[in-house]
């Protein structure tokens, strides 16, 4: 069994973002994530990523990735 992880960013609620929703439930809501990034681990190493919680994700010009607790 694998977790999927998202890393996101907030992003108010605008009319022009309801506007092109078309689920009833999401135009109730005052913010929206955006996607940056998601990753599959397997679901035991899932307990070290906390919901909530905040995450610095740096890729490097040769496109290492580090996810470092912030």
């Amino acid at each position: 069994m694998v977790a999927q992880i998202t890393f996101g960013t907030p992003v108010s609620m605008t009319e022009e973002i309801k506007e092109r929703i078309l689920d009833n439930e999401s135009r109730a809501q005052s913010e929206l994530y955006t996607n940056m990034m998601q990753i599959m681990i397997p679901l035991e190493a899932s307990k070290e990523y906390y919901l909530g919680s905040v995450w610095k994700i740096e890729i490097n010009e040769k496109g290492e990735i580090s996810i470092l607790k912030g």
